[in-house]
């Protein structure tokens, strides 16, 4: 019975990842900035895919920084 009432559970496939910043000065601190200052240019979970975005020049002044979850 157990069984079956875990397998009617519906679980969302692509959980969101909330990736939380900050702008750091040459000092080490914090700078302010506003949310409507930074783009998002996209989440990507293809390494090759990201270093491709980064070499296109396309985007001159992009970072990307790795995050891992569990």
């Amino acid at each position: 019975m157990a069984d079956e009432e875990k397998a009617k559970v519906k679980r969302r496939s692509n959980l969101p990842i909330y990736a939380v910043m900050q702008i750091m000065d040459e000092n080490g601190s914090p700078m302010p900035i506003h949310k409507k200052d930074v783009s998002i240019i996209g989440g990507y979970k293809n390494a090759e895919h990201v270093l491709d975005i980064m070499e296109s020049g396309e985007y001159p002044n992009a970072i990307y920084k790795k995050i891992s979850y569990s």
